[in-house]
């Protein structure tokens, strides 16, 4: 069925748009996003590619969406679109990653980890909320529905007429973040405490605590910053930025 699916998307006659759902029940109403919530902004994206048939679209639905959805999101939607032969909906774990970035032209995604992995691979990227690497300049980002479908469009346009949608540059920038995201940061610190110990202000009351307390030259955290070159009464800037970061 995978096969069949993949077929008809006639990748090699049209570019193809690479669509991520998102778990849509997943941290509602916590992040910065152009949608009013995931789930619109696929839906929305759906009825957009319709009105599309000079690409091919795939529409990929979350790893773990049975954990998040028990109304068949995904799969009501693709019954709507059945007679949109240029649109395939399709279940992402049918497909290997190696199989799925070899076809994809477009990465589309609210916050996923797609939109900092394709283009470490130069895959162009299109997001339409904030993520930890939104600002790091390997993606283009939306901040309203008005401006996604228009650089959708302005993307969708450039693919046909052959230009390259990602920069030697972002390319580098998406592996440092990957680097840096996957292996930089894994630094082992008591800087920062367990997140159980506290949430917001009482967290970062701790770490100012700590940071109070360190020893540069017998602090993990420290010692990591000189592989950036950091000077040591700079590095307490890095440690925060990790922290926020998630690292």
């Amino acid at each position: 069925a995978a096969d069949g699916a993949v077929a008809a998307l006639d990748a090699a006659s049209r570019p193809v748009v690479s669509v991520f759902n998102h778990a849509v029940s997943d941290a509602l109403g916590t992040n910065v996003e152009a949608f009013s919530d995931l789930g619109a902004w696929f839906e929305e994206t759906a009825e957009f590619a319709a009105t599309r048939d000079d690409v091919n679209w795939l529409f990929l639905d979350h790893p773990q969406q049975a954990m998040y959805d028990a109304s068949d999101f995904f799969g009501r939607l693709s019954g709507r679109h059945t007679d949109n032969t240029h649109m395939t909906f399709m279940r992402s774990m049918d497909l290997s990653k190696n199989f799925l970035t070899a076809l994809t032209d477009l990465v589309l995604t609210v916050r996923g980890s797609v939109s900092n992995e394709y283009p470490a691979l130069g895959i162009p990227a299109l997001q339409s909320g904030w993520s930890e690497w939104s600002k790091c300049g390997f993606t283009s980002v939306a901040e309203t529905p008005e401006d996604y479908f228009r650089m959708l469009t302005e993307h969708i346009d450039s693919l046909l007429a052959g230009e390259v949608l990602i920069t030697p540059e972002q390319v580098e920038r998406a592996r440092l973040w990957a680097w840096f995201y996957r292996s930089g940061s894994d630094v082992p610190s008591g800087l920062v405490q367990q997140w159980q110990v506290g949430e917001g202000d009482e967290l970062f009351k701790l770490l100012s605590i700590n940071m109070l307390q360190t020893e540069v030259d017998a602090e993990p955290a420290f010692t990591a910053s000189t592989i950036f070159g950091i000077e040591a009464k700079d590095a307490g800037n890095i440690s925060t930025i990790a922290f926020i970061a998630g690292g």
